[in-house]
Parts: C-alpha cells; sequence; structure tokens
C-alpha cells in the first residue's frame, strides 16, 4: 500500500486540501499536514520538524512525501526534505506549487524526485501508478527529463473536487495534533471578528500582469478559465455550514468573481441567498466592475449577502501600469468601477490594493498613484503591497536581465513586509505606505487628506529625498492622524 502525506507549507492551504480530496475518491491513504508560519521568512523548530518526522517513521507503507510552497515559503520546503532524509525516512519525495513548476531543475537538484508542473489533481494519481509522461519534472540515468502538462491533465468544471474539510495534523502546544480545521479565523478592523470558509470556485484571471504567476501559466499552457457549477458551489457551502454551527463567512478567492457571466451571478445570487445566506468576500477587477453588467451583478451579488469586494488598482500612472504591469485597463475604467462599488456601500465594504517599492516606477508616476486615489469616492480601505519580483514572472524576467537581481535571489518576505524590501523613490513610496488604511472624507489613512496634496510636491520631495530614511518616517510619522500610527 502506499501512503501520501500531503503538507503545505503556505498560509493557503485550499490546493492541499483538493488533492486530499482526490486521494480519499481513489482510496489512497493520506494525511495532511499544515504548517504555515507567520512571518513567512520564519523556518520551523526542530521540534517542528521531528514532530512531523517521528510520525512518519511509525509507517510500514510504502511513503511518498507531497510537498506544495510558494517561493517564500520553499526554504521551508526544503527543511522538510531534509529533516525526513536525515531522519532515514525512505520514501519518494514530491514537491509543486507556484515556485517550483517554474523552477524544476533547482527542485531537483535540492533532491526531490518528481516535480509538479501545475495542476496534480489528475497527475499526483498517474505519477502514484509510475506514469511520469505529462506534468511532472523527474531524473531518469541522471538527466532532467521535464514532461509538461497536457490539454487533458487539467480538470474542468465539476471535475474540480471541493477541497477535504476534516482536519489536518498541525504542530500546536509542543505536539503533532490533528486539530487543523479548513476554517480560518478573521481578526480585521474590515471583517470584525469572524470564522471563515476558504473556497476556490473558478481558476484562472483575464489579466495577464507582469507580476503575477498567472502570467507565467497563461505563458507555459495558455489562458484558460475554469469554473464550477453554481449548484456545486453553493452545496458544497451549504454543506460546510450544516456541519460546523460556527461558520459564519465565506471568502471566495477567486481572482474575479465577476467572470461568471450574468446568469449563473443571478442563479448564484438566488441559491446562496437561500441556502446559506452567509456574507462573503469577493476580488473583482476594473474591467469587469466598469462593464455594463457589472454594477447588475455586483447588486444580485449584495442582495445574496456580499459583504466586502477587493479590486486591484495596482499603481496610478496609466502608462506605467499599462507598460510594466501589462495590466490594460484605463484610469477612467477603474474610476467607473470604484464608482459602481461605492454605491454598495455602506452595507459592502471596499478594499483597494495597490503596489509600490517598484525599482522601475519614477517618482511622478508613484505620485500619480495617489492622485487617482484621491479621485475615488470613500470610504474604502487601502491596502500596500510592496512588488515581488517572483520568478518565472516577466518582472523577473526583466530584473534578471537588467541586473537587478541575480539567480541567487529569493522573495522570502510578505507582500505586506513592505518596509523589508524597499525599492524606487524613497521618499513617494513611503508617503504611499503611510496612506494605508481605512479613507475618509478627512483622512487618507494614516494622514490627513487636507496634506496630501502638499506632500506630492516635487520639489518638496526633492528636499525630503535627500534624508536618511529613517527620518522620513519619523517626519512622516510625526504627521500621522494618530501618533500611535508608525512605519
Amino acid at each position: 500500500m502506499v501512503y501520501v502525506a500531503l503538507v503545505s507549507v503556505s498560509p493557503m492551504d485550499i490546493g492541499v486540501r483538493n488533492l486530499k480530496t482526490v486521494l480519499d475518491r481513489r482510496g489512497v491513504e493520506s494525511d495532511l499536514f499544515v504548517f504555515d508560519r507567520q512571518p513567512l521568512r520564519n523556518g520551523y523548530s526542530e521540534g517542528e520538524l521531528f514532530s512531523l518526522t517521528d510520525y512518519l517513521k511509525k509507517r510500514d507503507d510504502k511513503i511518498v512525501v507531497g510537498v506544495s510552497s510558494i517561493e517564500q515559503t520553499y526554504h521551508r520546503a526544503r527543511q522538510i526534505l531534509n529533516a525526513c532524509k536525515e531522519a532515514g525516512i525512505n520514501a519518494r519525495y514530491f514537491v509543486g506549487g507556484p515556485f517550483p513548476k517554474v523552477e524544476p531543475t533547482l527542485c531537483l537538484a535540492d533532491g526531490w524526485n518528481v516535480v509538479f508542473l501545475g495542476e496534480a489533481e489528475k497527475t499526483l494519481q498517474k505519477v502514484l501508478e509510475g506514469d511520469l509522461s505529462s506534468g511532472v519534472a523527474t531524473v531518469i540515468n541522471g538527466n532532467v527529463v521535464t514532461n509538461p502538462l497536457s490539454i487533458d491533465d487539467f480538470l474542468r468544471g465539476d471535475e474540480i473536487p471541493n477541497p477535504f474539510y476534516g482536519n489536518a495534523f498541525e504542530f500546536k502546544d509542543g505536539a503533532l495534533q490533528a486539530s487543523r480545521g479548513p476554517y480560518k479565523s478573521l481578526d480585521h478592523p474590515q471583517y470584525g471578528t469572524r470564522t471563515s470558509l476558504d473556497l476556490f470556485t473558478q481558476w484562472g484571471c483575464s489579466y495577464s500582469c507582469g507580476f503575477c504567476e498567472v502570467a507565467t501559466d497563461d505563458n507555459l499552457y495558455g489562458k484558460k478559465i475554469r469554473r464550477q457549477s453554481v449548484d456545486q458551489v453553493v452545496d458544497s457551502i451549504a454543506d460546510r455550514k450544516r456541519k460546523n454551527g460556527s461558520l459564519d463567512y465565506v471568502s471566495l478567492w477567486d481572482l474575479d468573481f465577476l467572470l461568471r457571466p450574468l446568469e449563473e451571478i443571478q442563479e448564484f445570487s438566488s441559491k446562496y441567498r437561500k441556502s446559506v445566506g452567509l456574507p462573503f468576500f469577493i476580488f473583482v477587477t476594473p474591467r469587469t466592475a466598469s462593464k455594463e453588467d457589472g454594477q447588475e451583478k455586483l447588486r444580485l451579488l449584495a442582495e445574496a449577502g456580499l459583504d466586502q469586494v477587493n479590486m486591484g488598482i495596482q499603481c496610478g500612472n496609466e502608462a506605467f501600469r499599462r507598460r510594466v504591469y501589462t495590466r490594460m485597463d484605463f484610469n477612467e475604467q477603474i474610476i467607473t468601477a470604484a464608482n459602481t462599488l461605492h454605491a454598495l456601500t455602506p452595507r459592502v465594504k471596499l478594499m483597494y490594493d495597490i503596489i509600490i517599492s517598484n525599482p522601475w516606477e519614477k517618482r511622478e508616476e508613484v505620485a500619480d498613484t495617489a492622485r487617482l486615489l484621491l479621485k475615488l469616492p470613500p470610504p474604502f480601505y487601502l491596502t500596500v503591497q510592496g512588488l515581488a519580483l517572483s520568478r518565472g514572472t516577466p518582472l523577473f524576467e526583466r530584473a534578471r536581465t537588467e541586473g537587478l537581481v541575480n539567480d541567487a535571489h529569493f522573495v522570502e518576505r510578505d507582500y505586506h513586509d513592505v518596509l523589508a524590501d524597499f525599492r524606487g523613490d524613497h521618499y513617494m513610496n513611503s508617503v504611499i505606505y503611510i496612506m494605508r488604511g481605512e479613507w475618509t472624507k478627512e483622512r487618507c489613512g494614516l494622514l490627513w487628506r487636507k496634506n496630501v496634496p502638499t506632500l506630492l510636491n516635487n520639489d518638496l520631495a526633492e528636499e525630503f529625498d535627500k534624508l536618511d530614511p529613517n527620518a522620513l518616517r519619523t517626519f512622516l510619522s510625526g504627521l500621522a492622524v494618530d501618533s500611535s500610527d508608525r512605519f
């Protein structure tokens, strides 16, 4: 018998929970281990690693250890691989996820036996049966052999499984415990305190942003949008609600929920309201929220319980956004989308994302982000993230070509940990950073709105750019609405 230990080393464990469902359906014995930590740069203690290796040592089966990792947590995947080998566990070692699929040769050199090159719901079972013909990279007779995914390796529609909803093992209170459920505790100024179910209902995006792994997948396999049926989605959530009385929120992580046709949104709104009735979160894009049917889609979702919408803006300079990020939307689309979303307030809370710390973004281009945000109707919550030059993405390749990063470059920080890797114009990026948080008619995040136009002045920026970074942060912190708010 084969036994599979599925290990997630990242905060998002939906992908490995899907694989657990696939293995359960096939009758393959498996356990799920969720070993996530914050911040992402933190590794594991000897006690955590021992708890896993000690558990696996007790297995008499043929063991497969499969680890899912993003770039920021690959150092943890290496820790698990090395700890298992040092403990003498005779296993086959598989790795997959956004990072391994773009660096299979590196992963194989680290000692993994098989690297998955994309979606593994079909290929995992094939590999367990000895079929390495597609979707994986491995070493045969000393040579790296890479067999890309074929079109038949992608599940479609309701073939895509729902995540495993049972408990996973986690290291808690000094021991390995099967206590990690599929639910996430939310404690956030936007959400309050909730118990949330995380779920994907469709995969893919209409954008191919230069900083995103979607662009990598599009280059590898072409543009694909895959989605489950409304019945499968609603029935799955309703079942979870019946079995967990504490569940009071649903987070739908589709990159753009409004990609569903209007007819499906109508169906979802009606069935979700009747069968689930919980508040929920979605992502949208300026492209879909600004369309003629975007307003109707959002109205229907609000009636069904829509509680929060997140829309990525990324930067306010239209030419830069299109040229560098390859986001082919216009500022007028963003403004139209924001006005459409504003009509849902206060019932629906709004969150906008922007990216700073971009080495190619000039001072005035950064300032244009603030100028665009000032045109959007409040209230909304602004999230500020730092550009991550992730391997395999178009912007990473550009940065490597221009000598900004080398082959040893790894992203090991959280996207929100902006100050850990600050690039670009220091003054203007600092101004944008301190504008994170709640936007109202009086304030822009941590700044009073009335002070923002002055801070965007180029002559002032030139003077303040001469300051030591710590002195600059001290000055800007002194302008904060709350004196306790700091960098």
